[in-house]
């Protein structure tokens, strides 16, 4: 057997069996492929929308040995805890609010070598609506606005129906 140009998808056991008439042999090997640890996600920013019940922070990341995987928020390290916790490389977050803002680093290392990530945590604030009557009189061909004024961010927008 070659194998050319060496992945981490080659790691595993293979099996060599020998056979003839006489009978059969075979042989077990059990092959690393060791590897510098590579984020594979790309998330660059990750929003909280008030009221999220929890949010995920992805950190997808291959390498072998496999790497460990450290987050940081503002370059202190977080420890697992009813807060945060951690998923198959990714950061959880329960009940995010305004405190969560800041820069994630996640931080893979193995034997052979690091990388890091930095991921942005906003927060968006859900609008709300004030102050806007309910019941609005006009005499027939008369012109009038009507307000409806709003708690909102930049980003969102403001309709009517």
């Amino acid at each position: 057997m070659h194998i050319a140009k060496a992945e981490n998808k080659h790691t595993g056991r293979y099996k060599c069996v020998a056979q003839n008439e006489a009978g059969t042999a075979e042989h077990i090997t059990s092959l690393t492929v060791e590897s510098r640890p590579l984020i594979v996600t790309k998330s660059k920013s990750v929003e909280i929308i008030e009221g999220d019940a929890a949010i995920k922070i992805p950190c997808k990341v291959i390498g072998g040995p496999r790497p460990a995987i450290t987050w940081k928020i503002n370059d202190t390290i977080i420890k697992a805890n009813r807060k945060y916790s951690f998923s198959e490389g990714s950061l959880i977050i329960q009940n995010p609010n305004k405190t969560e803002i800041g820069n994630y680093t996640c931080e893979a290392k193995n034997k052979l070598g690091s990388t890091s990530a930095v991921i942005a945590v906003t927060f968006e604030k859900r609008p709300s609506t004030f102050g806007t009557k309910h019941f609005v009189y006009l005499l027939y061909g008369e012109n009038k606005n009507i307000e409806c004024k709003a708690y909102r961010s930049k980003s969102q927008t403001l309709k009517w129906f």
